[in-house]
């Protein structure tokens, strides 16, 4: 289901966003038309600032909401109210790469923001925390192919989050650190940074117990030497999860004992790589 909503031409406000507000600015003339559609999954009852002088009060379920501003122009949306979930897993929102940044996750009860990015090319900023009410599946795809982000998201507590897959999929740009995330929940990492994504951080600290997939882990040659030995040694230290896949690209290795440890009993995972260096 969709709804098409159709706004003015300036970017004028009827109120700034309050704090509690999910708050997202974009450019229409990013990409060719000048609509933005949000996927709202899940049930809502919500209030929507368009930023051009245009505020609806919905309420729904698993629905596509399209606003057409009929300018090229920057706007600022802001959100009230309580929702689900704002996004979808399996496609890009159509107009997500219109997206630049979404400077607050607001009050809105949001379990889940999977895919909420998913193709948004010129995204460059998001929120320093995340929602303690994102948990479980919620944060999959979040990423997937925003090619111009590169944030800091030391501050994100994921520890809740059961699993990452694909989450920086596809996002050429990112290479931050992430070693003081909890991710002692998350049971996927399933092409958590393939395709491109050059992510090349020490995660040796990593609790991985309860990791159960993390095929295409990591793209082509992205993870130096150094960082997945210490990844092999970290991990292979710990009480885990047996007969685990973990795809490392072609990065080369040295440390073959932590790496005999995770490939032989009991651990007995399958490990594709480089090779020895």
């Amino acid at each position: 289901m969709s709804l098409l909503l159709t706004g003015g031409g300036n970017s004028s406000r009827s109120a700034p966003p309050s704090s509690s507000s999910f708050v997202l600015e974009i450019d229409t003339g990013l990409s060719a038309g000048t609509t933005m559609s949000l996927a709202m999954t899940g049930a809502y009852d919500i209030t929507i600032d368009w930023g051009d002088t245009t505020v609806q009060t919905l309420t729904g379920s698993n629905t596509t909401i399209t606003h057409n501003y009929g300018v090229d122009d920057q706007f600022t949306i802001s959100i009230d109210g309580t929702a689900f979930a704002i996004g979808v897993f399996n496609a890009a929102t159509a107009n997500s790469n219109k997206i630049v940044r979404c400077t607050s996750f607001g009050n809105l009860g949001l379990t889940a923001i999977s895919g909420i990015f998913r193709g948004a090319t010129n995204l460059v900023e998001v929120p320093a925390t995340l929602p303690s009410t994102i948990t479980g599946l919620g944060l999959r795809r979040v990423f997937f192919g925003c090619t111009s982000f590169n944030q800091d998201l030391s501050g994100w507590n994921v520890s809740a989050v059961t699993s990452l897959d694909n989450l920086f999929r596809g996002c050429t740009s990112f290479n931050q650190d992430l070693s003081g995330w909890d991710v002692s929940a998350v049971t996927s990492f399933f092409y958590m940074f393939a395709f491109g994504c050059p992510f090349n951080q020490n995660i040796s600290g990593w609790d991985v117990s309860n990791v159960t997939d993390a095929r295409m882990f990591t793209s082509s040659t992205a993870l130096s030497t150094a960082n997945y030995n210490a990844l092999l040694a970290g991990w292979s230290a710990q009480t885990l999860r047996s007969a685990v896949s973990l795809d490392a690209g072609s990065t080369k290795y040295s440390d073959v004992a932590s790496r005999a440890i995770l490939t032989g009993a009991p651990n007995s995972w399958t490990i594709t790589d480089g090779g020895l260096l």
